[in-house]
């Protein structure tokens, strides 16, 4: 994704996806979301594509914040296989009702490719879950929040299928984004 492009999405009143902008086709097909492309996700809830009861359970506070303050930014992390990506998310209520959410990323870092992020990579048929923040990117491991990189290390469990992903948010990043509603 350039610097310059933003990933644009409006929200109605229920929370329907009701338009797409910016980057976003651009940014799905990129990240290996052909599934998530404008075409196929107008009309459908946002809760179809938030995993994980405490990621759902913060995000519709960040909502109901930006709805009842006019809007709310959001600093937030969304990873590439071989890249950290820092981004900001602006959230705006606009004058017909729908909330406006634009996201532009403000810095990237690579690194090597990390299978667990690689959306096209094959899963395990195991039921072993990991677990990571929604926000920051990184993993529980042993009761300790890692980078996917010291996770992968710490844990071993890449030595062979890759592992299902759950996701939640860690203590960090649900302080921060808290103090930010309050």
């Amino acid at each position: 994704m350039p610097a310059q492009s933003t990933v644009t999405y409006r929200l109605d009143e229920d929370g329907l996806l009701v338009e797409c902008g910016g980057a976003w086709d651009e940014f799905a097909r990129a990240n290996g979301g052909a599934d998530v492309t404008e075409a196929r996700i107008l009309g459908r809830p946002i809760w179809d594509f938030v995993a994980g009861s405490s990621t759902r359970q913060l995000w519709h506070e960040l909502l109901d914040a930006a709805r009842q303050r006019g809007g709310v930014v959001i600093p937030f992390r969304c990873d590439a296989p071989d890249r950290r990506r820092y981004m900001v998310m602006t959230i705006e209520q606009q004058t017909d009702g729908t909330l406006l959410l634009a996201s532009a990323v403000a810095r990237e870092e690579r690194r090597p490719r990390q299978r667990w992020l690689d959306y096209d990579a094959g899963r395990s048929d195991e039921t072993v879950v990991i677990v990571s923040c929604s926000w920051c990117r990184r993993f529980l491991v042993e009761e300790e929040w890692l980078e996917v990189e010291d996770a992968v290390a710490r844990s071993g469990l890449l030595e062979g299928a890759t592992p299902l992903i759950s996701h939640g948010i860690c203590p960090t990043c649900a302080e921060t984004l808290m103090a930010q509603l309050a």
